[in-house]
């Protein structure tokens, strides 16, 4: 759960999505790093929330950030020759500022994560990782279908011992518990956002049988599906 003021880093490649009960602002950035060592640093992080009280440097420069690219109108001056042209130029240098601005951002997180023994020590490597995360996207795409890993395997061209090998390793659980987990995210949404019953939403999710929808809900949520939706819509109400 995060605070205001905290950052999150979604790491490369990992596909992801973010719910909010209340109306939030986030400032959002996409970045690519091919340096493979800069990379790493981030596919290694331990946790990748970062505690607003432990980010002053990031704050600072957030602040910064938003300071210095802040909207200001231009005054036009028409005695300008090739105005157009002129503007571009100006555009062209704003743009190479930006990018020295999220290229020192980069710089910051990475610091952050290399100190105080942040990152993990693993012997994943980036190909098995790739195949991860390559099943992971699958399996976000395939929330709603019946889904059997071997299949999942197949359309991956990976056996599927590998394949669940490769899994294990880079997000600490199976492919089977990583679409168990999603669909109860998807689950919490449906619950929220709309008046689907409970049986209607556990046929959406593909589970065999409502009951064990509500099961498997209770064990990850330590709540009902039906005491959830209760009890997170008063909470909206009243926030």
């Amino acid at each position: 759960m995060l605070k205001p003021g905290d950052s999150v880093i979604v790491k490369p490649d990992l596909f992801h999505s973010s719910f909010s009960y209340q109306d939030t602002e986030y400032l959002v950035f996409h970045f690519e790093v091919e340096m493979k060592e800069i990379h790493s640093v981030f596919q290694l992080a331990k946790e990748p929330v970062i505690r607003c009280e432990e980010q002053d440097a990031i704050a600072h420069w957030v602040s910064d950030f938003i300071a210095f690219f802040s909207i200001h109108p231009q005054k036009k001056n028409p005695d300008l020759v090739q105005e157009d042209y002129l503007k571009n130029m100006h555009s062209a240098v704003n743009t190479l500022r930006l990018h020295s601005k999220v290229i020192e951002l980069i710089s910051i997180l990475a610091e952050h994560f290399l100190s105080h023994g942040r990152l993990n020590e693993t012997e994943v490597a980036p190909s098995q990782m790739k195949a991860a995360h390559e099943a992971a996207h699958w399996l976000e795409q395939h929330v709603t279908s019946i889904v059997k890993i071997a299949d999942l395997a197949k359309v991956l061209n990976f056996h599927r011992s590998y394949l669940s090998q490769c899994f294990k390793k880079t997000y600490g659980m199976s492919p089977s518990d990583y679409l168990i987990r999603i669909r109860i995210r998807e689950a919490r949404q449906l619950l929220l956002e709309t008046d689907l019953s409970i049986e209607s939403i556990s046929q959406h999710l593909s589970f065999s049988s409502t009951g064990h929808f509500s099961r498997t809900f209770r064990t990850i949520m330590n709540t009902s599906p039906l005491q959830f939706r209760k009890n997170k819509k008063v909470h909206y109400q009243i926030n």
